[in-house]
């Protein structure tokens, strides 16, 4: 079964890294730099060869952004 970008947002709710930041108005290499850093958890779904975020765990992310930019 393929399963486009478009159904894999909408119908899925699962978001890659990259999209991820456009949800979360932040630039893609913030949240690879995160990632990496250890500051935020990897996706942990795993489609074929790559991994997504939940949009529950988009709205984790979201809340964890929000807390630091008002402790910078």
């Amino acid at each position: 079964m393929n399963v486009t970008a478009a159904e894999r947002r909408e119908k899925l709710n699962l978001f890659n890294a990259a999209e991820a930041a456009r949800w979360l108005d932040l630039s893609d290499l913030r949240i690879y730099r995160d990632i990496r850093a250890g500051y935020i958890p990897k996706p942990e779904v795993k489609l074929g060869k790559r991994h997504y975020y939940r949009e529950s765990e988009l709205k984790k992310l979201n809340n964890y952004y929000r807390r630091e930019s008002k402790n910078e």
